[in-house]
């Protein structure tokens, strides 16, 4: 007797939906088979029931349908061997075309061969029939053929689908496509088109030419033997730097495919643009949908690299320690083209990227090998510019003081020059001990500078894995439902929405750094107080949530207007309201009906900004020390909190003052700043 494998339609669940669980991939999967297919152009149609994809490509016959299109985990493609229009196929063994094929409850297949001009093929599937059968093969599908004046072409449907792609997930597709085929070049020839609304203007913005305009571009490559050639331009494209063979004398040979890396780097920052062509709100909206480095196999973009919150080349946090020469994925655009006949690179199962084999990390190590160079060589300059700098200015006041000196001795009357002299001397030694005291601040800030945009680096990472937990959670609490029914209810659904509650809430949290960073808000205007509040405690209620704190904010009915910037009146609530949230800290502060309140209003010629608590108050340090940096009364404080507050009030002309015990019975912040003309 003899028997073989069978399938239970289960294992459609495990290979598509569990692998790849995002409908983005998925989809992508299909346009790819359309590129594939030597098609110029595919089109996808999402409705709230349905999804269709349309392709002028080769089309299949029946044969290419049953040995192909129906073969989950193999393929008929020949990697090696290039298609028709010269192209290297790159859809995968069939995972990703079944994830995308189950979005719906059906799905049809109609396909006209270029090789059987006259002649449409079409076959239809019904999930539900197939999850009904005991075994996968015991299902069977008909064919059918009939004549047709259309041209050869693909076109896919997908009906009732399980759940309607959400604007999130619409968005995310719309930049996919958009990036898909190389839009800065599109030497492929391919144009995928996604009918939904936004996708023309966001596809237009993409194919804006910006790279002129470019302060500094990265030209690299690394050859079939491994050795790399790497240069950068300025914006005239004239050389600024270029490697010497013996900086990579002990990283060569480069054991990856053939690849050439491209990287744009702007100054963004109105003296930057001054004498160029372009708008630097256009540039930055344009860097919003292309921005970072973007990786591409045979011309088709392979995600994630170059998604938002996956810097895969560690750009964000290089940057950290140095802001000025480092770029980062918001200032920069780059791409590297990958061109690997070999098959050395193996993208995952679930589509998310390439397997971490030996040609893969050897890719990377080339890429930011090649960054670290053109940070070296940066940095480099811009040292000798600051030593420059340096040495003139310590040079000036040496001459200058000099200078007021001989003044002194040739201009003042004898009897005076001894009382100005000394004068001039006390004068000098205030001004050495205000250096003093500057330097010392500086320290501070850069600490607390380093402190804030590390975070801010983290929060931006943390964005992937935070979305990668709702995406699962979610495709688990929709099995859970079908597997246990009632039961689902009872046992598992609230640790579930437990569960992604505080992802959401981590998601939305990790937005603050990143938003209190912000370049534009430390322009000086005049600053709606109320509004910067508003939107602050959108961002912190759902952590305070979380901590069981009920955050207020009791708004002024009349406008509350300062002169300064966002930056240090946010950076003000901020660190009051945090400082507010750290007192129920304490060991013995209240369990139930925990209060932090914010109030803005005005108050005469000044706006009052309010931080109350109902926590055990101010205890064990002078009020008068609590502005002092280092000074923490709280269990891992930094003591930097409040010290930010009181630099940033002196900045806009304010004043400050705390109560031990307040209004509500905790600490009591109030802040006053002159309100704008």
């Amino acid at each position: 007797m003899q028997a073989s494998f069978k399938f239970s339609p289960e294992i459609l669940v495990r290979l598509g939906e569990e692998l790849v669980p995002n409908p983005t991939d998925g989809l992508l999967e299909l346009v790819k088979n359309a590129y594939d297919a030597d098609a110029s152009k595919c089109t996808i149609k999402v409705t709230k029931k349905s999804v269709r994809i349309e392709d002028d490509g080769d089309g299949m016959s029946d044969t290419d349908i049953v040995e192909g299109w129906l073969l989950i985990g193999g393929s008929r493609k020949d990697a090696t061997t290039p298609t028709t229009k010269g192209r290297t196929p790159v859809g995968n063994k069939g995972l990703g075309r079944l994830a995308a094929l189950r979005l719906g409850t059906k799905v049809s297949l109609t396909s006209r061969p270029r090789g059987q001009l006259g002649k449409e093929f079409k076959i239809e599937v019904d999930w539900r029939e197939v999850d009904q059968s005991e075994y996968v093969e015991q299902k069977r599908f008909t064919i059918s053929e009939t004549a047709t004046t259309k041209s050869p072409g693909t076109e896919i449907l997908l009906e009732d689908l399980k759940e309607t792609l959400s604007e999130v997930e619409v968005a995310r597709l719309s930049r996919s496509l958009v990036l898909l085929s190389d839009p800065f070049e599109n030497q492929a020839g391919f144009y995928p088109f996604l009918k939904a609304e936004g996708f023309a203007a966001l596809a237009k913005l993409a194919k804006q030419n910006y790279f002129d305009d470019a302060d500094f571009h990265l030209q690299a490559s690394v050859d079939s033997g491994g050795n790399p050639t790497v240069a950068v331009l300025d914006w005239q494209d004239r050389v600024m730097y270029a490697a010497k063979p013996e900086y990579f004398k002990k990283k060569v040979p480069y054991r990856t495919p053939p690849a050439i890396f491209d990287l744009w780097v702007f100054k963004l920052a109105n003296q930057s643009f001054s004498a160029k062509n372009s708008d630097l709100k256009d540039v930055r909206e344009w860097l919003r949908v292309v921005g970072g480095v973007h990786l591409y196999q045979s011309n088709i973009r392979v995600r994630p690299f170059g998604e938002p919150g996956h810097d895969w080349l560690g750009m964000n946090l290089k940057r950290v320690g140095s802001p000025e020469e480092r770029p980062s994925t918001n200032n920069s655009v780059g791409q590297i083209k990958v061109n690997d006949l070999g098959q050395l690179l193996t993208q995952k199962t679930d589509r998310s990227g390439f397997v971490e084999n030996d040609a893969f990390r050897e890719l990377k190590r080339f890429a930011v090998d090649c960054l670290d160079w053109m940070a070296t060589r940066r940095l480099a300059t811009a040292e000798t510019r600051r030593e420059l700098k340096r040495s003139s200015t310590s040079a000036s006041v040496v001459a200058a003081k000099e200078n007021v000196e001989d003044l002194i001795r040739k201009k003042v009357p004898k009897k005076a020059q001894g009382q100005v002299m000394t004068a001039f001397k006390k004068f000098d030694s205030a001004k050495q001990q205000e250096t003093v005291a500057l330097k010392e601040d500086l320290q501070l800030y850069r600490s607390v500078a380093t402190a804030g945009s590390t975070s801010a680096v983290f929060a931006h990472e943390s964005h992937k894995p935070l979305s990668q937990i709702l995406g699962v959670t979610a495709s688990i609490k929709h099995r859970a439902k079908e597997l246990l029914g009632d039961l689902f209810g009872k046992k598992l659904e609230e640790p579930i929405d437990f569960l992604t509650h505080a992802a959401k809430s981590l998601q939305l949290f990790s937005q603050l750094p990143l938003n209190l960073l912000k370049r534009e808000k430390r322009r000086n205007e005049v600053v709606d107080v109320t509004s910067s509040a508003k939107e602050l405690v959108g961002y912190l209620k759902p952590f305070f949530g979380d901590a069981k704190i009920d955050l207020q904010f009791t708004p002024s009915e009349s406008p509350v207007m300062v002169a300064g910037s966002r930056a240090l009146v946010e950076s003000i609530m901020a660190n009051m309201a945090l400082n507010g949230l750290k007192a129920f800290d304490a060991p013995d502060a209240r369990i139930v009906g925990r209060t932090v309140e914010l109030r803005v209003y005005p108050e005469g010629t000044n706006a009052v900004i309010k931080v109350l608590d109902n926590g055990p108050g101010i205890r064990n340090i002078a009020l008068d020390e609590i502005w002092l940096p280092g000074r923490t009364t709280f269990p891992g404080g930094t003591g930097f909190g409040l010290t930010i507050v009181r630099d940033s009030v002196s900045d806009l002309h304010g004043t400050q003052g705390a109560v031990a015990n307040g209004q509500l019975g905790g600490a009591e912040f109030t802040i006053t700043i002159p309100l704008s003309n």
